[in-house]
């Protein structure tokens, strides 16, 4: 059932952004009031920059994830292993092409970082799909 699901080629990143400001404003009986401003800017990237950085985010979201796919169907954490060996073998098959998170490419393993998030979602929306990877392993 892994194999057979599918994930868009082509990516959008946005590189960079220019808000000059944002207020949230609230009209009383004394007239509009600002009630919060602009965040303040940050400069962080939620992507990771080097291969070894972007390896061990995606071995450690592939193992909240297969926490949480546990939890959502009922199961216990006692076989996140065994989920998260199936997720990690969808992921090398799906993005770094067969390459084991160590050894991938960076291209690669960005690629599948960012997918992360639709590899979740498309699990989720597969009945019995987490169910069966408990009951059958990697069989």
């Amino acid at each position: 059932v892994l194999d057979g699901l599918e994930y868009p080629s082509a990516a959008v990143t946005i590189t960079g952004a220019n808000i000059t400001g944002v207020e949230e404003r609230k009209l009383d009986s004394e007239g509009w009031r600002t009630v919060k401003s602009a965040p303040e800017r940050r400069d962080s990237d939620p992507v990771p920059h080097s291969s070894g950085d972007l390896a061990e985010a995606v071995k450690t979201e592939l193992l909240a994830m297969s926490e949480r796919l546990l939890l959502r169907v009922g199961h216990t954490a006692q076989f996140t292993g065994s989920i998260y060996k199936i997720l990690l073998g969808h992921v090398r098959s799906m993005f770094l092409a067969g390459a084991s998170l160590g050894l991938a490419e960076p291209h690669h393993l960005e690629a599948a970082w960012r997918m992360l998030n639709l590899v979740e979602k498309q699990i989720t929306e597969i009945p019995g799909l987490v169910e069966g990877m408990v009951k059958y392993g990697d069989q």
